[in-house]
């Protein structure tokens, strides 16, 4: 089959995950916009990973996700190690500014879900500037009531957007798109912490080499002691991988 063909999904020490080439992402996305349906994509970082592990629904929502894509070096070296193939380490900020130029390149358009009021507009007039030829057709803030969430679910309906993009804010998070999947139209759905910030300008673009670098984060525990605990998760990860490895083939 075609998807099987730029991507191949594999059950990561049962997580499932997609691995799929940059260079394969732009025809992914738009086979993606052709299968009449909500696709929602996610990011795995290793801290969700650990949650899908533990995480029924969580699990659950991979699954069902059309894609998952590991954002975490220590991922994608489990890959390496397990399954001897490479496979991309996905950026969550650079992965947004991918999609949205393969969407403006096609003639595509996005909703903006998340953020306050003054954050989310600052960001569509930024996104206007940036992807002229992008369709920005309509936009909320995620701090709402309960009674307004059936109005918002349904504007985004109409609109019927190739993305909707969430982002800080919204409640739930992945789980929000996951769980309201079923009153969008088809499409593409994804949630990236901080988007707004970043293209509003509250917040600086993440270096690459930072998000890529597992040390960098340890580093921090220096003014974080308590994030010393992390250190156990990562341990259980690595014997994990060894215990799978040694039976994988029995």
């Amino acid at each position: 089959m075609e998807s099987e063909r730029l991507n191949s999904r594999i059950n990561f020490m049962k997580v499932p995950l997609d691995i799929l080439e940059e260079k394969n992402l732009e025809e992914k996305i738009l086979e993606l916009l052709q299968n009449d349906k909500s696709n929602q994509i996610v990011l795995l970082s290793f801290a969700d990973y650990i949650k899908a592990r533990n995480s029924r629904e969580f699990r659950t929502l991979l699954n069902k996700a059309s894609l998952v894509l590991p954002s975490s070096s220590l991922i994608t070296g489990g890959i390496k190690f397990l399954y001897g193939r490479e496979s991309s380490v996905y950026i969550n900020y650079d992965l947004v500014l991918k999609i949205l130029s393969i969407l403006e390149r096609n003639g595509k358009s996005i909703y903006i879900i998340g953020s306050n009021r003054k954050t989310i507009m600052t960001s569509e007039k930024n996104l206007k500037d940036s992807y002229p030829g992008l369709h920005l057709v309509g936009r909320s803030s995620s701090f709402y009531n309960k009674e307004s969430e059936k109005d918002i679910t349904l504007a985004i309906k109409k609109s019927s957007p190739s993305l909707l993009l969430a982002g800080s804010g919204l409640k739930g998070k992945n789980y929000w798109l996951y769980r309201n999947c079923d009153k969008f139209n088809p499409g593409l759905t994804l949630w990236s912490p901080d988007c707004f910030e970043i293209f509003s300008g509250k917040k600086k673009r993440p270096s690459k080499r930072v998000s890529k670098r597992f040390f960098s984060r340890l580093g921090r525990s220096i003014l974080k002691p308590w994030r010393i605990f992390y250190i156990f998760p990562y341990l259980m990860f690595h014997i994990n991988l060894i215990v799978y490895r040694l039976f994988k083939n029995k």
